[in-house]
């Protein structure tokens, strides 16, 4: 799951920057008026350019090289054209991008730096073109790359650090599917883009270093490896931060920070839980102070890292509202299938919290939305449907007008060719007719340009649903294979073993008893009418139970006792489900009471008609236990319950009771 979180703050980044360009364009010409008096300061240029996004960055970057460049200052000038470059290639405007690479490259002294700049702004360009598109291109220069690396022996170490990011970036694309092996693909090619440049200065470095950071740390299989990738990032960053000081420059885009704080926050395991809340504090200051720099939103950044952060904390009734928080953040971005995995989650932490009928709720809301996207997922398939019928049939129409217009000019050469003396007016029929199939087919080439975009975004669609219900799946045996593997990899003594492994049994066993209810429930409900009821001696069925729950279950200090007449025991009654409420209501005043007695106890009552059941405690019970059986969220009472009203019986808590817990079982004679 945890690449598809990262697929999804990779994607929300482009987002992130229109958003911030939106919000910026209309605040350049003010901050201008602020500064217009210090307009050939160049530290102050320079610090509105860091203090801004979008349009007005790109104008505040612009200005500081106009005055550098009159200056001569190298380090301003180097810094403008940075941040212009990284603009327009971001953009994908690639004509201005090449323009502005090709002025750097005229301008600017040569340095290691300028050097190293170039290099990473035309990898970047490289990088948009594999990751961002599919087909011939991109797959000609993953080829020459791999070729590169292989063949030729005396490349650069610039030539291998450029070579080894854009691998890591191609790895990166398909490693979201779960992929293990490209994960490690990813990380073994960024990690030699890591080597090859931890000479190097921190400027420098910090034009290939981050994304190779933040994309490793995304890919690490290892929680050790990740966070010690992580604390490099972070201390690389910090290095930078002062480095900027020095030239008098207070801002920095804080994209980075929130991503090595988020990451080291979800890493208690590893650094310790103070350690981790306080990284976890600075990434929920810096993504207050700084939302702007959020790669996708601010608020699902928060949300996002909160949830991490509070389950490596084990604090799963924090992880439940904030998957809360995070259906509700995705609904309003009308993202619902990225909520999905979240809707999952609540359902498995509800239930690991025993707020069983919220973890039915939960589910039953997560199978409305897997039933809302999965209606989505086939409205798109109809659509990717008659995509490609279109895409058909406009190829079959394109082919039948370039055969056309292959012929209308055959014909034109042949026709001009024999006359020769031709009137004008037929030169003009021709080439006005050839002028309107050249249009049909610009037109018939843009809707099959059109139809192929729709038909990627079917595609992305029908994955992201594909890789949702592996989640579903894979969620409930991971949590099965943690404490296998624990048991496995840990060397425990075998007192210890057994504890452990009767803990596992015994939370096994809660989980099938609450499953076995919820089908009973589903079992109850799709069948109608009363239960059939045979005339049946409970004195035996009673017994069995109360020596169930003895030789299963016993307490040193709890009396287990059967009170009743085995002579006058006869009523009309349901064997299986009679004994299925007997033995849930024992097993749930066995487990809250300390000590002293519990009591099945019946009587038949011919005046009334009716026979009663009376399944008692008494003596030391939990107090909160009490408070809680019965309860109309709890979900063996609603079976039990269930039950009762199929026999045509009437089971109620006895309130008035106070020397313990009764519960009261009256059935129709």
């Amino acid at each position: 799951m945890r690449n598809l979180y990262l697929l999804i703050l990779f994607l929300g980044w482009s987002f992130g920057i229109l958003q911030v360009q939106a919000l910026n364009d209309g605040q350049y010409g003010q901050r201008s008026d602020r500064v217009i008096a210090k307009e050939n300061n160049l530290e102050v240029l320079t610090n509105s350019m860091d203090a801004t996004r979008g349009a007005e960055h790109l104008q505040w970057a612009k200005k500081l090289y106009q005055v550098a460049l009159e200056k001569k200052d190298e380090y301003h000038k180097e810094e403008a054209l940075r941040e212009i470059m990284a603009y327009y290639v971001n953009k994908d405007i690639k004509d201005t991008a090449r323009y502005y690479i090709a002025e750097a490259e005229r301008s600017l002294q040569d340095s290691p730096y300028k050097e190293h700049l170039l290099a990473f702004m035309k990898t970047i360009m490289d990088v948009r073109v594999v990751y961002y598109t599919d087909g011939a291109e991109a797959d000609s220069l993953t080829t020459e790359v791999l070729v590169r690396l292989k063949t030729k022996k005396d490349a650069s170490t610039l030539e291998k650090i450029s070579d080894y990011y854009l691998l890591g970036v191609i790895a990166g694309r398909r490693a979201d599917t779960g992929d293990v092996e490209k994960s490690k693909e990813v990380v073994a090619y960024l990690d030699e883009v890591l080597m090859l440049t931890e000479d190097l200065p921190v400027r420098i470095g910090m034009l290939f270093r981050p994304n190779s950071f933040y994309m490793i740390c995304g890919n690490c299989l290892q929680e050790a490896d990740r966070v010690n990738y992580a604390l490099r990032y972070l201390d690389m960053l910090n290095k930078y931060k002062a480095s900027l000081k020095e030239k008098k420059r207070y801002l920095m885009n804080q994209r980075h920070f929130l991503n090595a704080y988020g990451m080291l926050a979800c890493s208690s395991n590893i650094l310790g839980k103070e350690k981790a809340a306080e990284y976890y504090r600075e990434f929920v200051k810096l993504n207050h102070d700084y939302p702007e720099d959020a790669s996708f939103t601010p608020t699902y950044e928060y949300l996002f890292t909160s949830y991490n952060y509070y389950l490596t904390l084990g604090n799963y009734d924090k992880v439940v509202n904030i998957c809360d928080s995070l259906i509700v953040h995705f609904a309003e971005l009308k993202k619902d299938e990225y909520a999905l995995p979240f809707a999952l989650e609540k359902v498995n932490y509800c239930d690991s919290l025993h707020r069983y009928k919220e973890a039915y709720l939960a589910y039953k809301a997560y199978d409305e939305l897997k039933e809302k996207v999965k209606s989505y997922t086939e409205a798109n398939d109809a659509r990717e449907t008659a995509i490609n019928q279109k895409v058909d049939e406009l190829i079959i129409e394109k082919q039948a007008l370039e055969a056309q217009k292959s012929r209308m000019q055959v014909f034109l050469l042949l026709t001009l060719f024999v006359l020769a003396v031709c009137t004008i007016f037929y030169i003009i029929f021709f080439l006005r007719k050839t002028k309107g199939l050249n249009r049909r087919l610009l037109d018939a080439n843009n809707q099959l340009i059109a139809a192929g975009e729709r038909l990627k975004e079917s595609e992305k669609m029908k994955y992201a649903f594909l890789r949702n219900l592996c989640n579903e799946i894979l969620a409930p045996l991971n949590a099965i294979k943690g404490f296998s593997d624990f048991l496995i990899d840990n060397k425990v003594e075998e007192k210890e073993s057994v504890a452990f492994l009767k803990i596992i049994s015994d939370n096994s066993g809660q989980i099938n008893r609450t499953l076995d209810d919820i089908q009973e429930i589903a079992r109850l409900d799709t069948c109608d009418g009363s239960l059939p009821l045979d005339w049946t001696n409970i004195h035996t069925l009673c017994m069995r139970e109360v020596d169930d729950v003895r030789r299963n279950a016993p307490h040193e200090k709890v009396e287990y006792v059967l009170e009743g007449d085995p002579e006058n025991d006869t009523v009309r009654t349901n064997q299986t489900y009679f004994s299925y409420v007997l033995g849930h209501l024992l097993n749930r005043i066995n487990q809250i009471m300390e000590e002293g007695r519990i009591v099945v106890s019946y009587r038949l009552e011919p005046e009334k008609n009716v026979a009663s059941v009376l399944i008692a405690g008494t003596g030391n019970v939990s107090a909160a236990g009490a408070a809680s059986a019965g309860a109309n969220d709890d979900v063996t009472w609603l079976v039990c319950k269930m039950i009762a009203e199929r026999m045509n019986a009437h089971l109620w808590k006895d309130e008035e009771f106070k020397e313990g817990l009764r519960f009261i079982f009256e059935l129709p004679q």
